[in-house]
């Protein structure tokens, strides 16, 4: 199950989050008025890949970008994305928690921001950490230091 965006009012359709994940991914996608010759976006469900269920899957321009959607399990969430991640140009984490909440969990689990995998906020509609390309997983890590400066890892949430 799917569908495609083909002109920019389709984007009405979808939440600010996936806009602006296409938005920065998707930047030659969606036809603009006097544009006709841009491809469209392809927003899948369910999807299986490498032997893995993908929850949603955005295609365009020849890139594929991996949603893992999550309500509240954060820890879980990681670690899929994590298996996941490798058979993707992109991938997110898109769960159902504030992005406070999120970032003072994101303490306990740094070591994943080396593999380049973003996160969302569904609940404040937001995109908390871009996803990187393999190419510039590096990139990913500049994150560290926010979660250094918010404070230590023993005063870090888990839910």
């Amino acid at each position: 199950m799917g569908f495609i965006l083909k002109y920019q009012e389709d984007l009405a359709l979808v939440p600010r989050w996936i806009k602006v994940l296409i938005s920065r991914h998707c930047s030659n996608s969606i036809g603009w008025p006097g544009c006709p010759d841009r491809k469209p976006v392809e927003i899948a469900t369910h999807r299986y890949k490498g032997g893995y269920e993908i929850d949603a899957v955005i295609y365009c321009e020849g890139k594929t970008i991996g949603i893992e959607l999550k309500e509240t399990d954060l820890s879980k969430a990681l670690q899929q994305a994590i298996e996941r991640r490798k058979l993707f140009d992109y991938f997110y984490i898109a769960i159902d928690l504030h992005v406070s909440t999120i970032m003072l969990m994101l303490r306990s689990y740094k070591e994943f921001l080396g593999h380049g995998i973003g996160i969302v906020s569904t609940r404040d509609n937001t995109v908390i950490i871009y996803s990187y390309s393999k190419g510039h997983l590096a990139e990913s890590k500049r994150y560290i230091d926010l979660l250094d400066y918010m404070g230590g890892k023993d005063e870090a949430v888990h839910l």
